[in-house]
C-alpha cells in the first residue's frame, strides 16, 4: 500500500469523525428552528472538504424532550464520487441514528458517542487500474500543507461505546489486485475508541452471502461469513500497525484464528502472523468446496480428522517475502451424501509449502507428500514435489487413476447431469527442466499414458450431449503424443490427432508450446454450439453479474496467447455456419505470436467454390481485425445477397441482378467487441466476372423506360461482364466499366454510401427516335430546322445520372446542355437513314405467346408453393418441438420448485416438533420461518431462472422457423418474380413480331 493511500484511508476516518463532532458541537448549540440552515451548513462545510458531494434528505434533533441526552437522526445520506468515479455512490446509508450525552462534551470535554446506527447501507468501494480508488476524497489544504487540530500533548480522544450496522451491502471491487469482493446482508456491531492515532476496537461482523473472486478465479460463492476481531489500529506517522488481540473467522463451517501483527510501512509492509483451525474436522473443509455447501450440507455424513496452520514472519515488498509456512493435513476423510448409499472414502492429504524468507523463490519447497481417495470401484492417487522452482525447477511426481464416472453419479449429486465412461492414467514424472532444454532426454523421466473410453455427457445446461469415444495420450520427455481422440458433440464429429513439443517449459515457464495437430470431421454444426453457449443462464453466470455489480457484461474479443504456436490441418466434409452449408472444407491453420494465419483454406459453398487465405489478430480487449484475400467461384447474385451483409449494406442492387459470377478481392476488417464489422473502417479492393447477367425489375426500371423506351426490353442482359470494385471509408465504388448489351453498349461508373445513397453515371449513345420525345423535344426541333430530320435515327451520346437512394433512385439526363453537340455530332458523322421498323401485332403469336407464359408462371407457382410448404411444415416441426420442451421444463420446474417447498416445510416441522420447551419451540418457529422464508426465495429465483431459459429457447426456436420461412419466401419470391418476368419476355416478344 502506498503512501498516499494509507495517508487517504487515515484522512477519510479522521474526516468522518470530525464530521460527527461537527454535528454534536454544532446541532447543541443552535437551536432547533435553524434547522434548515444547519443541514445547509453541514452540507456546504463537508463539500468544501471532499472531492465529493455529500447530500441527505432530512435532519431530525431530539434534544429537549431527551436533555440531558441528545439524539440525531439523518435520511437518505450519501457520498457520490466525482470524475473518474461518477455515478458510484461510496457510501449510500438509510438512516444514521446518533445518541449521545451533551453533559460529557459541554462539561467534561469527552466526546462520546453512547450509540451510532446505520441502517440499510451500501458501501462501493472502486480502485481502478491505476491505483485511483474512490474513498481518496479528502481535499488536501492549499499550499500542501495538511490541517490538523490534533495536540501531541493532548491527543484527541473519541469513544462510540455502540455502534451497529445493519443489513448492509459492500462492494469491494479492485482493478489494480484484480480483487472483487461483494457481502450482502451484512450485520456489523461493536465499539470503538480514539485516542489520537489509535484506533481501539472490538467488532462481531455477519454476512449471509460471500462472494470473493481474485485475478478471475472465484473463490467463493454465496458463502456464510461471520468475523470476530479485537484489536487495534494506529497510524504512526506514515505507517500504519495492526495488532491483533483476537480474531476468529468462520467461513461456512470453516473456523479460522488469526493471531499477532503486522506493519504497513511506505515501501513495505513487516509481518509476525500465525494462522491456524480450530477444533476442526473434514466437514469443516468440504463447507468450502465451491457447489459443496447446499441447504442439504447439514445432513451429509463426514469423517476424518482436518488440519490447516501457517506462519508468516518478516518483511513483503517489491524484492522481499517474508518466511511462511503452511501445511494442510487430511487423514481418512469421508463423506456421503444424503439419499445415497454410496460414499467417497479413503481421502488423504499431505500438503506443506515452505519458504525461509528473503528474495531467492528458489528456496521455496512445494510437497504434496499423497492426495488420495477413492469411491466404489474408482481410485485416484497422486503426489508431487517441486524445488529450484524459477532457475531450475526441479519436479517429481506421479499420478494414477482408474475412474469409472458413472461412478460418480452414485455417491454426488450431479442436478440432472449424466456421466459414463472410464478415465485411467499411470503418469510418472522426474528430472530437472535443465535436462530437457538440453536435450538430455534420459536424464528426465516422463512416460505414462492418459485414456479416456466412452465419456458421455449430458446436462440440463446444454441442448446437445458430448461423447468422447475414445482419448489416448501418451508422456514422454520431449512431447505429449495425442494418438487418438474421437469426439461426437452434438450432430457434430471430431477425430484429432497430434503432438505438444515444450509442455513441461509452458506448465513450469509460461515458455513457448508448439503443437501440430490433425482435425478431421464429417460433419460439424457450428450453429448448433454457438446458440447453446449463447444462450447460457447458468447460476454462476448470475453470479458473475452480481460480484461485477453491473447490469451489463463487457465483451472482449479474443486474444491468441503469444506462447502458443500451433498448426492445425483441417480436413471438413461438411459444416454449418450462420445457416450456411460448408462442404469440403479442407486448409491448414496457424497460431503463432498471438496471430492466426489460415493459408490455402477452401471449401464449396453454395452450387460455387471459395479459397482464402489471410490471418487475424487482436488490437486490444474491444478490436480485432482480419486481413485476407478471397476468391469466389460460380456464386450466384441471389445467394451473394442473401446470405452476405456487407452486400446487402454496399451492393443492394445486385438483388435485382440474375445470374452467377467470380470475384477476386482483398480486404481488410477491423470488428468490435461483439465481433461486427465496423464498415467505416473497411478497406477493400475486387474484381467481378460473369458471362451472363440478368438485370430484373427494380425501382429506377421504370424510369429508366421512361426515357428509352423499349431499349431495356431489349438489352436487359450484360454479357463477358469484368468491373473492378473498391471499398474504402464506408462508400462501395466501381470503375467505369464496358457494359456489353444486346444492340447497343454502354458504360457505368460510380458509388453507394453505407446509408445506400447512389451516386452513379450510365453512359451509351441511342438513337434519338428512341429516346423520349420529352427529353429530346429540343434537339429534334433543331435537326428539322436544319432540314436534318433523317438523322433522327442517328445514335448520339446520352448519359444518366442515377442518385438518391436504392429504395426511390433519381434519374437525369444531360440533354439540356447539348443541343447544338448533338446537332454538330450528327452532321459530321453524316450516316445513312435506318428506316423505321414497321411493328405488326400479331393475335397467335400473342395467344401462343401467352399459354406458354401461363405455364411457366404455373410451374413456377407449384415450385415456390412446393418450397414454402417444405419450409413450413419444417418451421412448425421445430415450433412443435419447442413449445413441447417448454411444457416439459414448465413441468419439471413446477417440480423442483415444489421439491424445495416441501423441503423446507418438513425441515422446519421437524425444527419444531423437536423443540422441547415452550422458549425453544418459539426460537425453533422463527428459525423454521426463515427456512421457509428463505426456499420460498430460492424457489423464486430458480422459477424465474427456469422460466426465462425456456421462454429464451422457445423465442429462438421460434425465431429459428421464422427464419427458415423467410429464406424459403424470399426463394420462392425469386422464383415467382424469375417466371413472371420471362412470361413477359415472351408476350413482349409475340407483340414486336
Amino acid at each position: 500500500m502506498t503512501k498516499n493511500k494509507k495517508s487517504g484511508i487515515k484522512k477519510l476516518v479522521v474526516f468522518i469523525l470530525l464530521l460527527l463532532v461537527l454535528f454534536i458541537v454544532g446541532l447543541a448549540s443552535i437551536p432547533v428552528i435553524f434547522k434548515k440552515d444547519i443541514i445547509e451548513i453541514i452540507k456546504t462545510e463537508s463539500n468544501k472538504q471532499l472531492n465529493a458531494t455529500l447530500d441527505f434528505d432530512d435532519l431530525d434533533l431530539k434534544l429537549l424532550s431527551t436533555f440531558p441526552d441528545f439524539s440525531l437522526e439523518i435520511n437518505q445520506l450519501s457520498i457520490k464520487g466525482e470524475a473518474p468515479f461518477d455515478g458510484v455512490s461510496l457510501i449510500s446509508i438509510e438512516k444514521l441514528l446518533l445518541e449521545l450525552d451533551l453533559m460529557k462534551i459541554l462539561f467534561d470535554g469527552k466526546y462520546e458517542v453512547r450509540k451510532l446506527a446505520l441502517d440499510q447501507p451500501h458501501f462501493h468501494v472502486k480502485v481502478l487500474d491505476d491505483g485511483n480508488a474512490n474513498y481518496d476524497i479528502y481535499r488536501s489544504s492549499e499550499g500542501g500543507q495538511e490541517t490538523s487540530n490534533e495536540d501531541d500533548s493532548s491527543p484527541l480522544v473519541f469513544k462510540i461505546e455502540e455502534y451497529e450496522i445493519n443489513e448492509a451491502i459492500l462492494i469491494y471491487d479492485d482493478a489494480y489486485y484484480a480483487t472483487r469482493l461483494r457481502l450482502e446482508n451484512l450485520n456489523h456491531s461493536g465499539n470503538f475508541t480514539m485516542i489520537g492515532d489509535k484506533y481501539l476496537l472490538e467488532t462481531n461482523s455477519d454476512a449471509k452471502s460471500l462472494d470473493l473472486s481474485y485475478d478471475d478465479i472465484e473463490y467463493f460463492q454465496r458463502s456464510n461469513l461471520n468475523i470476530i476481531f479485537n484489536g487495534e489500529v494506529e497510524f504512526i506517522e506514515d505507517d500504519i500497525k495492526v495488532v491483533v488481540a483476537k480474531n476468529i473467522t468462520k467461513i461456512n463451517q470453516l473456523n479460522l484464528a488469526l493471531n499477532g501483527e503486522f506493519l504497513m510501512r511506505e515501501n513495505d509492509y513487516l509481518f509476525n502472523l500465525s494462522i491456524e483451525t480450530i477444533d476442526q474436522t473434514f466437514k469443516s473443509l468440504l463447507s468450502v468446496v465451491p457447489g459443496v455447501y447446499q441447504s442439504e450440507f447439514d445432513q451429509l455424513q463426514t469423517n476424518g480428522e482436518f488440519q490447516f496452520g501457517g506462519t508468516f514472519n518478516g518483511i513483503y515488498s517489491d524484492s522481499l517475502i517474508p518466511h511462511f509456512n503452511v501445511q494442510m493435513l487430511v487423514m481418512d476423510g469421508y463423506f456421503k451424501y444424503p439419499d445415497f448409499t454410496e460414499p467417497v472414502d479413503q481421502i488423504q492429504m499431505n500438503l506443506s509449502i515452505d519458504f525461509p524468507g528473503g528474495n531467492d523463490l528458489d528456496l521455496l519447497k512445494l510437497n504434496l507428500e499423497n492426495f488420495s481417495l477413492g469411491f466404489l470401484n474408482s481410485t485416484l492417487k497422486t503426489n508431487i514435489y517441486g524445488s529450484s522452482l524459477i532457475s531450475d525447477p526441479f519436479l517429481k511426481g506421479a499420478l494414477n487413476s482408474n475412474i469409472y464416472l458413472s461412478d460418480i453419479a452414485q455417491v454426488i449429486p450431479l442436478n440432472e447431469q449424466e456421466l459414463g465412461g472410464e478415465v485411467f492414467s499411470n503418469i510418472i514424472i522426474k528430472g530437472n527442466l535443465s535436462s530437457i532444454e538440453e536435450e538430455k532426454y534420459n536424464e528426465f523421466k516422463s512416460s505414462g499414458q492418459l485414456t479416456i473410453d466412452n465419456l458421455i455427457y449430458e446436462s440440463d445446461l446444454i441442448d446437445y450431449s458430448i461423447a468422447l469415444n475414445s482419448l489416448d495420450f501418451e508422456f514422454y520427455s520431449d512431447r505429449l503424443a495425442l494418438n487418438e481422440c474421437l469426439l461426437k458433440i452434438g450432430e457434430s464429429d471430431l477425430s484429432i490427432n497430434g503432438e505438444l513439443h515444450n509442455y513441461i517449459q509452458f506448465i513450469l515457464k509460461d515458455e513457448l508450446i508448439e503443437g501440430e495437430f490433425n482435425v478431421n470431421s464429417q460433419f460439424l454444426d457450428l450453429d448448433e454450439l454457438y446458440m447453446d453457449s449463447f444462450s447460457d443462464t447458468s447460476e454462476n453466470a448470475l453470479n458473475n453479474e452480481t460480484i461485477n455489480d453491473s447490469s451489463q457484461i463487457n465483451n472482449e474479443v479474443f486474444d491468441l496467447p503469444k506462447n502458443i504456436d500451433f498448426s492445425l490441418t483441417t480436413n471438413i466434409k461438411k459444416a454449418i455456419y450462420d445457416s450456411l452449408q460448408l462442404k469440403n472444407l479442407s486448409g491448414k491453420l496457424i497460431i503463432k505470436n498471438g496471430v492466426l494465419n489460415f493459408n490455402d483454406l477452401a471449401m464449396n459453398l453454395f452450387k460455387g467454390s471459395v479459397k482464402m487465405k489471410g490471418d487475424y489478430f487482436a488490437i486490444s480487449n474491444r478490436r480485432a481485425q482480419m486481413n485476407f484475400d478471397m476468391e469466389l467461384n460460380e456464386i450466384s447474385f441471389d445467394e451473394a445477397y442473401l446470405y452476405f451483409n456487407p452486400v446487402k449494406k454496399y451492393a443492394p442492387l445486385v438483388k435485382f441482378f440474375n445470374g452467377d459470377f467470380t470475384t477476386k478481392m482483398n480486404a481488410e476488417i477491423l470488428f468490435d467487441e461483439n465481433y461486427n464489422p465496423i464498415y467505416n473502417s473497411i478497406s477493400s479492393n475486387g474484381n467481378l466476372k460473369s458471362k451472363k447477367v440478368e438485370v430484373l425489375d427494380f425501382p429506377a426500371l421504370d424510369q429508366l423506360k421512361d426515357m428509352v423506351k423499349e431499349v431495356l426490353d431489349n438489352n436487359n442482359t450484360i454479357e463477358d461482364l469484368n468491373l473492378s470494385y473498391h471499398l474504402k471509408d464506408g462508400k462501395f465504388s466501381i470503375d467505369k466499366t464496358p457494359l456489353k448489351l444486346k444492340e447497343f453498349s454502354a458504360s457505368i461508373y460510380g458509388s453507394t454510401s453505407i446509408s445506400q445513397e447512389l451516386d452513379y453515371t450510365l453512359e451509351t449513345k441511342l438513337p434519338i427516335s428512341l429516346i423520349n420525345k420529352n427529353i429530346t423535344n429540343g434537339i429534334s426541333r433543331v435537326l428539322n430546322q436544319s432540314n436534318l430530320s433523317e438523322k433522327l435515327d442517328e445514335p448520339i451520346p446520352l448519359a444518366i445520372k442515377i442518385g438518391g437512394t436504392v429504395l426511390s433512385p433519381k434519374l437525369l439526363t444531360n440533354f439540356t446542355n447539348q443541343k447544338e453537340d448533338v446537332k454538330d455530332e450528327i452532321i459530321a458523322k453524316g450516316k445513312e437513314k435506318v428506316e423505321e421498323k414497321i411493328k405488326e401485332v400479331k393475335e397467335d403469336f400473342i395467344a401462343i405467346a401467352q399459354a406458354k407464359a401461363d405455364e411457366i408462371i404455373n410451374i413456377a407457382k407449384q415450385k415456390s408453393d412446393l418450397i414454402r410448404n417444405e419450409a413450413d411444415k419444417k418451421a412448425l416441426l421445430i415450433e412443435n418441438q419447442a413449445s413441447a420442451q417448454k411444457i416439459i421444463a414448465t413441468n419439471n420446474m413446477k417440480k423442483q420448485v415444489d421439491k424445495i417447498n416441501k423441503e423446507a416445510a418438513n425441515q422446519a416441522d421437524k425444527l419444531v416438533d423437536e423443540a422441547k420447551s415452550p422458549l425453544a419451540k418459539l426460537a425453533a418457529q422463527k428459525t423454521a420461518d426463515k427456512l421457509k422464508k428463505a426456499a420460498a426465495e430460492k424457489a423464486n429465483k430458480i422459477e424465474l431462472n427456469l422460466i426465462n431459459k425456456a421462454n429464451e429457447a422457445e423465442k429462438k426456436a421460434f425465431s429459428s422457423a421464422g427464419k427458415i420461412r423467410n429464406e424459403a419466401n424470399n426463394k420462392a419470391d425469386l422464383i415467382e418474380k424469375k417466371s413472371q418476368i420471362e412470361a413477359e419476355k415472351l408476350i413482349e416478344a409475340a407483340k414486336n413480331k
